[in-house]
């Protein structure tokens, strides 16, 4: 019990750490160790999970409601978003 309380608090310091480095209006995306679902962007705002297992990828994807934009890479609504 001892070591998975350590292991949880680690992970949550880890995370904690994580979500330092991403910019304001991003959050840290990590998939642990499960399926990878892609960034929302203005080109597909509704992503389904790709196939297969990836370990220990995170990246800062935008926080909801927004997307990625194609040319300025910043998060914007989805109303701003090229047509």
């Amino acid at each position: 019990m001892i070591f998975m309380k350590t292991v949880v608090t680690m992970s949550k310091k880890l995370l904690m750490l994580r979500d330092e480095e991403c910019e304001a209006g991003t959050y840290s995306y990590t998939t642990g160790c499960d399926v990878k679902t892609p960034e929302p962007t203005c080109a597909d705002p509704n992503p389904k999970p790709e196939e297969g297992i990836i370990c220990d990828y995170t990246a800062c994807y935008c926080n909801p409601p927004t997307v990625r934009h194609p040319v300025s890479n910043k998060c914007v609504p989805l109303e701003e978003c090229p047509k």
